[in-house]
């Protein structure tokens, strides 16, 4: 529920004035390592550690490449330091899915629409992808 709530309040922050402000990252890696050590003592937090590590460098390869931006990079590392290690690939490929499926809509909308070619955009809030896949998977409890 902590973690929904991280992620909601990013999602209005980025909708509203577009950015994921770090102190709410930091709120989170906050909670996130005494809560690894209630939950699997030194073990818990080298893993999660691990896990945040690792999403965190294979995301700044797509943030290099300009398709996610930093903020959403912190976050969804945040994210997969608080998931099970089988929900992680799940996780982060649900995003993308999600993102994915969004932009192609996105597309879709802005070739049928009467608007001028100026304000015509293609981003997406990628908060919202981050928003669905985490309720997507913290309703069916990782059973995808």
């Amino acid at each position: 529920v902590f973690l929904g709530a991280i992620i909601g309040t990013s999602f209005v922050y980025d909708l509203r004035f577009k950015i994921i402000p770090n102190y709410l990252i930091l709120t989170g890696y906050g909670v996130l390592f005494p809560y690894a050590f209630w939950t699997g003592s030194w073990h818990g937090v080298w893993t999660a550690l691990l896990q945040v590590i690792s999403i965190t460098a294979v995301l700044l390869v797509v943030y290099k490449f300009g398709g996610i931006m930093a903020g959403d990079v912190k976050l969804i590392g945040l994210i997969a330091g608080f998931l099970d290690g089988r929900d992680i690939a799940k996780y982060v490929i649900l995003v993308f899915y999600i993102a994915g499926f969004m932009g192609v809509i996105k597309v879709i909308f802005n070739y049928i629409s009467e608007e001028n070619e100026a304000s015509k955009r293609t981003t997406i809030r990628f908060t919202a992808p981050i928003l669905i896949a985490y309720l997507i998977l913290y309703l069916t409890k990782g059973g995808l």
